[in-house]
């Protein structure tokens, strides 16, 4: 399925001239951009800031066994899964300061059309913090292992749109950024630009699955 998965995508970005592919080193990932570098041909890099959430003690855990061996982490957690860290583990703001300098970066250079393979809940982050989302926001949305979410940073908006295995496009949402406002990653510096960046987020794995390990 996996396989599959990353095959159809493959296809879909292809259409889309990504000029630039970047995933993250974990391994699941790394293979999954390997299938869709298949179509591309333009090999891809790889950034620490793209792994999962680090759920600290909870990794390797099974998630109906979390409440029992934590009970009042697990409680306080669900409670506020915003800004509320697993045990040894991150939250929301720490997975934003370790995306928004990532891109930052890929806003900074001269590549029209980026492939990002990521994973569920930092796919969020980056789409999230990408449109300014408050935390009901961003913990709003889900990115399936075959969903493909395109952001396109244009004059004066910011649009989305999503596959899925391959299909589509849907649309998403659809934010008007004002120039003069500013927000968390400053594109009001890019506002007006000739041509739109594109940013097309592949999500590979979720950190937390319901029916399994986190």
């Amino acid at each position: 399925m996996g396989q599959a998965q990353a095959d159809a995508n493959g296809r879909l970005l292809r259409d889309l001239s990504i000029q630039y592919m970047v995933a993250s080193p974990l391994d699941r990932t790394r293979q999954t951009a390997t299938l869709i570098d298949q179509h591309l041909g333009i090999s891809f890099a790889t950034d620490d800031r793209l792994k999962e959430w680090d759920c600290g003690a909870w990794s390797g855990e099974m998630w109906d066994d979390l409440s029992e061996k934590w009970p009042q982490e697990f409680s306080n957690w669900h409670a506020d899964q915003f800004y509320c860290r697993a045990p040894g583990g991150e939250n929301y703001p720490d997975m934003i300061e370790r995306a928004t300098p990532f891109l930052e970066e890929l806003l900074g250079t001269d590549y029209t059309t980026v492939a990002i393979v990521s994973h569920g809940m930092i796919g969020r982050v980056m789409i999230g913090t990408l449109l300014s989302m408050s935390p009901d926001q961003m913990l709003s949305f889900n990115q399936t292992n075959d969903t493909v979410f395109r952001l396109g940073i244009g004059d004066k908006k910011v649009s989305v749109e999503h596959n899925v295995s391959g299909k589509g496009p849907f649309p998403d949402f659809l934010f008007e950024t004002d120039a003069n406002s500013g927000n968390r990653l400053g594109l009001e510096n890019k506002l007006g630009l000739d041509h739109e960046k594109q940013y097309s987020t592949k999500s590979d794995s979720s950190g937390v699955e319901r029916n399994g390990g986190c």
